[in-house]
């Protein structure tokens, strides 16, 4: 099989380690969304761990990375106020104010060790990015049971909403104008397994098309082997059109001890005129995260 594109790209050890936070032991620092602000490079991700002062932890992280790409520096948690576990922070401008979609998972009602999945949409002012953060909504999604990884593309005054559906295993499309009240795809589901159906970072173009990343067993890999293109040929109010490419962007490589046995992330961002590309991958034991220049591959643009 063909190298994925990506893959030679990560020569370099990862950016992010298990020793970006100060006072706390990380095992996991995973799904990187890449943000350009103010002339300068955010990323935001999942760090997972434990302080010795106050046990484990799973939290949305801020970390500011050096136009270098060679140095990151941890600034704190994005929403030190939330309740709950938090992974897959998404980001979208949208016009004076930033947008994130965390999955997350928070107590039952009533207490005892029950946790929940839900929908939550945190708003932000561009002037206090990355900090800021308020709950705009929670709520559930009509139809997913287990609402999971989430990603937003917005057209002219509608978002769509692409979720994975953890309960069902599959990808399903919602269209909202006040990111309140979701409405339900016709064409739900718009993957589903055995097949790839997990959202695996943030919408991109490919060959100059929309694309969704999807994870993937790749070579009869686990959890998390490698990252497919999923492209959305047509979408409107009555129909999704979308094709799965035939191999991974990114895939866990045994030569490559930080991601040999998985790879699970794609995120796209135009940065002081290069394309920056957020990836992470596993050990077998820890995730950790970096980020490369992508320049070297025409064919994968941001999606704005």
């Amino acid at each position: 099989m063909a190298i994925p594109a990506l893959n030679p790209l990560l020569n370099r050890p990862p950016l992010l380690g298990l020793d970006g936070i100060p006072g706390a032991e990380l095992d996991t620092v995973a799904d990187p969304f890449p943000v350009t602000h103010g002339g300068r490079l955010y990323l935001l991700a999942e760090v997972q761990g434990r302080r010795p002062a106050s046990g484990p932890f799973k939290k949305i992280g801020v970390f500011r990375v050096a136009d270098g790409l060679d140095r990151v520096e941890w600034l704190g948690e994005a929403c030190p106020e939330d309740d709950g576990l938090c992974s897959f922070p998404f980001v979208l401008r949208d016009g004076d104010r930033y947008l994130l979609v965390p999955e997350v998972f928070v107590p039952m009602q009533g207490g005892g060790p029950a946790i929940l999945q839900t929908l939550q949409i945190w708003t932000t002012r561009v002037d206090d990015f990355p900090f800021g953060w308020t709950k705009h909504h929670e709520g559930v999604l009509p139809g997913c049971a287990a609402p999971s990884d989430k990603v937003l593309i917005k057209d002219d005054a509608t978002f769509w909403l692409f979720c994975s559906d953890n309960a069902m295993q599959r990808l399903l499309a919602y269209t909202t104008e006040d990111l309140r009240r979701f409405r339900p795809h016709p064409a739900n589901p718009i993957a589903t397994a055995p097949g790839p159906w997990r959202l695996g970072g943030g919408p991109f173009r490919i060959d100059g098309e929309v694309a969704l990343p999807l994870q993937h067993r790749h070579d009869g890999s686990g959890y998390g082997g490698g990252v497919t293109a999923l492209r959305l040929l047509a979408r409107d109010a009555e129909r999704v059109q979308a094709s799965l490419d035939p191999g991974p962007l990114l895939a866990a490589e045994r030569g490559r001890d930080w991601m040999s046995h998985g790879a699970h992330h794609v995120a796209l961002v135009r940065h002081a005129g290069r394309v920056i590309a957020a990836t992470d991958g596993s050990d077998g034991r820890h995730w950790r995260s970096t980020v490369v220049d992508a320049g070297g591959v025409p064919s994968l643009r941001p999606l704005a």
